[in-house]
């Protein structure tokens, strides 16, 4: 019905899904993809504070992230700031205060218990 080399490829990937089951059943941890991702990314976090219609860099990225977390929305709206290139904005429409961050900065933020969204 199924050809040998069907046979052996199925058998030797239920082999390596058993062993990483196995592996599993004794609580032994293995590297995620998101941090081998997140290790090839080289890109520094940026976060930029937008007001009265001009851009300032903010090196306190964990401030940053604190207020854009308390802001209504982020939303991605990719732009160059300064030759700088930013994903994501997160405004508060009444205080015309936004917070712009670059994908590395808003994954950073997202990890932090201060963002609720």
């Amino acid at each position: 019905m199924f050809s040998k080399r069907v046979l052996v490829i199925a058998n030797f990937s239920l082999g390596i899904i058993s062993l990483f089951l196995l592996l599993n059943l004794f609580n032994f941890s293995t590297p995620s993809v998101g941090a081998a991702i997140g290790f090839l990314d080289q890109e520094e976090p940026f976060c930029f504070v937008q007001s009265q219609g001009g851009f300032t860099s903010w090196n306190d990225l964990d401030r940053c992230c604190l207020e854009a977390s308390n802001q209504l929305v982020c939303e991605f709206d990719e732009k160059n700031i300064d030759g700088t290139r930013v994903d994501w904005a997160c405004r508060n429409t009444p205080t015309g205060i936004s917070y712009n961050l670059n994908n590395k900065a808003y994954q950073y933020c997202r990890t932090l218990d201060v963002w609720r969204k």
